[in-house]
């Protein structure tokens, strides 16, 4: 058990990727594709790891609604913590893992040690995570996403851009230099390299200077 956590916190350390929440992909409309994909895995991984290990009881059907519900229910978490704007890569690693982990034990806690639902959890959702980093490494999830979006979905996105820099929210990092993607943010019908989140700041949120700005994104500074 020691060793799982030691080699999950390395990994996403060193990944360090912008995530809302499986939790990291929440339940949105332009995230739907994602969904069934996520679930899939995590159905593919518990059922290798039930065979090959726990050797359970435990029919193909019980895995695919455990861990559909567990994601439904994740993701829908990770809709409203989108609202919080903040990069959160290994903590809602964790509070993914502390969800789904409920979800698994109040389904299977008649099949399952606490301990080995609790390893269950982690390994799916390393394979899941692993599999968001690889469309953000790929630009797949950007690509797909090309759609036009909502100014909470652009302001979120953009905003976990900034935060996830060092020191982001200090004067080093402008918002003006952070592109808002596939969003008019400037509201001059066009959608080009203009469209920054200092420019939809002023344009959405009447917030003419960049520390107002990034108070919106979340960050706990003080402005003149």
């Amino acid at each position: 058990m020691k060793k799982i956590f030691q080699i999950t916190l390395l990994i996403f350390l060193l990944l360090n990727i912008p995530v809302f929440a499986d939790m990291m992909i929440p339940l949105t409309y332009t995230n739907m594709i994602f969904i069934p994909i996520i679930i899939l895995i995590e159905i593919l991984v518990f059922y290798v790891l039930n065979k090959k290990h726990y050797k359970k009881e435990l029919n193909l059907k019980k895995i695919i609604l455990v861990a559909s519900l567990a994601n439904i229910i994740s993701s829908f978490f990770g809709l409203f913590i989108t609202l919080i704007n903040y990069s959160m890569d290994l903590f809602s690693f964790f509070i993914t893992i502390i969800i789904e982990f409920f979800v698994f034990f109040i389904i299977l806690r008649k099949s399952f040690k606490i301990k080995d639902l609790l390893v269950i959890c982690i390994i799916i959702n390393i394979f899941s995570y692993l599999f968001i980093f690889c469309l953000y490494v790929y630009e797949g999830y950007e690509k797909i996403r090309s759609i036009p979006i909502s100014p909470q979905a652009a302001k979120n996105a953009a905003c976990a851009i900034m935060m996830r820099e060092s020191n982001g929210c200090k004067i080093n990092v402008s918002t003006n230099s952070i592109l808002v993607k596939n969003f008019d943010a400037n509201k001059d019908e066009k959608i080009d390299g203009n469209d920054t989140l200092f420019e939809f700041c002023k344009s959405y949120f009447n917030m003419e200077t960049d520390c107002k700005c990034k108070i919106a994104c979340g960050c706990n500074i003080q402005c003149d």
